[in-house]
């Protein structure tokens, strides 16, 4: 139970924003399915500029 804690508390922001994306893109899949597509596509183009410039990092 500490470990859990410990890892929600190391990265409970990085879940948020993860949550947060996956809400939207749902919610734009329920709307047209392009539109997910297109904003999925962003999102994990986005999401890999930022990983390969901080190297997948925390600290």
């Amino acid at each position: 139970m500490e470990k859990i804690k410990q890892f929600l508390t190391k990265y409970y922001d990085d879940l948020f924003i993860f949550g947060g994306l996956g809400i939207l893109i749902l919610t734009t899949f329920a709307i047209n399915k392009f539109a997910g597509l297109y904003s999925l596509g962003a999102v994990l183009f986005i999401l890999g500029l930022f990983f390969a410039m901080t190297n997948g990092r925390k600290g």
